[in-house]
């Protein structure tokens, strides 16, 4: 009896710049989850994250390629340090520049801006080392051919192809989760990520997209089909108790404190919001670049803002819930650009698996998915429109109860063991049409 492609598949590569053992809730780490023990082997090859350190240990950082291999529960983890491999943001420390800053000038001097630019521009030479250390390292730490390598963005798909020119994996997968050129800020490097992102889901075995206005964004780019595999959540994990008809009136962000959160956005409006409900609350759960949380800190204090507002910097991934239970709204405001309109942030699944009505920022995929599934409203990214979309879900009992009951009941739709599987369904798929590809060239 003829094996199924499922069956042939033994090997299975991850390619990513995520470093998943320094995080904890992106994509990698829910292929390797549910992936995992449908292999004989798994491997995830990643770019280390770099801490802040001396400027003795950000240049061994920089100017030192290096690989170490680490086994956990039976996965090999390859975490690879490439040439010009530095801390996140310091382009941003070092020279002053600032994305939040307000008024027009961001930079402090020409010098600095001069620094700004330096570090940024040797973005291009750090790809390329990633690109090179990320295949050099998987092909050198752990030989053989893979049936089939997944890659989570453009570096780790340039590298999944150099393995797949040299016959080192049968088929690659392009796991398109971000758009990328949106995290970068000078217009060279972000062109030449927009062009490596189409050239390798052009030339991948199989493309999937997190979420629709990806999928659709790149069938217009390449013409080629794309699979939709969205963002998913762990239901059990994040569900809550009914919350009462009148829930405390705390507003919740859950995740990276960056520049394109929207949290300065939220603080400017939270005195116009007090003025209706004196006892609203915010609550920011995570961290982020050390310079934007300054930033939100000198803003709540400009404002008076300091007994209505509380950080409580990283969390471990399994106290999220308990922050979630004690909220009642869920914030996804972001800035409306196109790392952010086509994001499709696992925070709103989990704010909905925890019965969390969401306000997210109007045309994005966050906001087709609350207001798609009834559970949360999509507004302009203003302060007018914010305070008005929290007072009308605060002081509307009727409505909040129905977007609530709506999210958990939408959320149990992007559980992450069903997506998994249709995952690996597609993969499986795609090996047994490389294999035959491959055999009919042959």
């Amino acid at each position: 009896m003829a094996q199924t492609p499922e069956a042939m598949m033994r090997r299975y590569l991850i390619l990513t710049t995520v470093d998943v053992l320094a995080r904890a809730n992106n994509r990698e780490h829910q292929l390797i989850a549910h992936l995992a023990p449908r292999f004989e082997k798994m491997v995830v090859v990643y770019r280390r994250r770099c801490p802040r350190g001396s400027w003795r240990q950000t240049l061994a950082d920089a100017l030192i390629p290096r690989a170490r291999a680490i086994e956990r529960d039976g996965v090999t983890f390859i975490e690879v340090n490439p040439l010009f491999n530095n801390a996140e943001g310091l382009a941003g420390e070092a020279s002053g520049h600032q994305d939040f800053a307000d008024g027009p000038a961001t930079h402090r001097s020409f010098a600095r801006q001069w620094l700004f630019g330096a570090i940024s521009g040797l973005g291009v030479f750090k790809d390329v080392s990633t690109i090179l250390c990320l295949a050099f390292f998987a092909w050198k730490i752990c030989p053989g051919r893979f049936d089939i390598a997944t890659a989570l963005g453009p570096w780790g798909a340039v590298a999944g192809l150099i393995l797949r020119r040299f016959g080192w994996t049968d088929c690659l997968v392009y796991e398109d989760r971000d758009y990328e050129p949106g995290f970068i800020r000078t217009p060279l490097r972000r062109r030449w990520a927009a062009w490596l992102e189409r050239i390798c889901m052009q030339r991948a075995d199989l493309v999937i997209a997190i979420g629709q206005r990806l999928a659709e964004l790149r069938h217009h780019q390449t013409g080629r089909q794309v699979s939709l595999v969205p963002t998913g959540v762990d239901t059990a994990r994040f569900r809550c108790p009914p919350r009462g008809r009148r829930p405390k009136p705390v507003l919740i962000y859950a995740g990276n404190l960056a520049p394109w959160s929207g949290l300065d956005l939220v603080l400017t409006a939270l005195p116009r919001i007090r003025a209706a409900i004196p006892a609203v609350q915010c609550v920011f759960v995570g961290s982020g670049l050390p310079q934007f949380r300054r930033h939100l800190e000198a803003l709540i204090g400009t404002l008076g803002l300091e007994d209505a507002v509380r950080f409580t910097g990283q969390v471990p991934y399994e106290e999220v819930r308990a922050h979630l239970a004690e909220a009642a709204v869920g914030l996804a405001l972001f800035q409306p650009n196109d790392l952010r309109r086509y994001a499709a942030p696992l925070k709103v699944l989990e704010y909905m698996a925890a019965g969390l009505p969401t306000i997210s920022t109007a045309e994005s995929e966050a906001a087709d998915l609350v207001t798609r599934e009834a559970c949360g409203v999509a507004v302009d990214f203003s302060v007018e429109a914010f305070t008005k979309a929290v007072l009308e879900m605060l002081q509307d009992d009727e409505s909040y109860q129905h977007m609530s009951h709506r999210a958990g009941c939408a959320a149990a739709k992007y559980d992450w063991s069903s997506l998994m599987a249709t995952e690996y369904s597609l993969l499986g798929d795609a090996y047994k049409k490389a294999i035959a590809g491959r055999s009919s060239a042959n």
